[in-house]
């Protein structure tokens, strides 16, 4: 049994530890792979001073990120649902919203088509 673990973006088995923290995934089990919520785990793991630094250092990848599911969410779309609207893979969504490949301009204003949503990008005071 297989579940991806963030941040590393390991697969690791059922029970696993990460930077001297034991990961169990049982909050929902779908298909035989279990699974956590990206929530509880982000919140157990902002608890390691490692996890955060990171974190903070990609905060705005994980911003836009967060944007994307959100848009995704609120339009009721599966990623292969997005995907098709987009006229692209779900696979190619997934690795939009985890923050690891970030979006072009042409592929943020895809999104907003696809969601009937409206970009906007503002730059603020820090």
């Amino acid at each position: 049994m297989l579940a991806i673990c963030l941040p590393h973006g390991l697969a690791c088995r059922d029970s696993e530890r990460h930077g001297g923290q034991e990961i169990r995934h049982a909050a929902a089990r779908t298909g035989g792979i279990a699974m956590t919520k990206v929530a509880e785990l982000h919140e157990r793991w902002s608890q390691d001073a490692d996890y955060r630094e990171a974190y903070e250092q990609l905060g705005t990848e994980f911003e836009v990120a967060r944007a994307l599911i959100k848009a995704r969410m609120r339009a009721g779309f599966t990623q292969a649902e997005l995907a098709a609207r987009m006229e692209t893979t779900q696979s190619a969504v997934a690795r939009m919203e985890s923050g690891r490949v970030p979006p072009s301009m042409r592929t943020l204003a895809k999104v907003a088509r696809a969601t009937g949503t409206h970009l906007r990008i503002s730059f603020e005071q820090g």
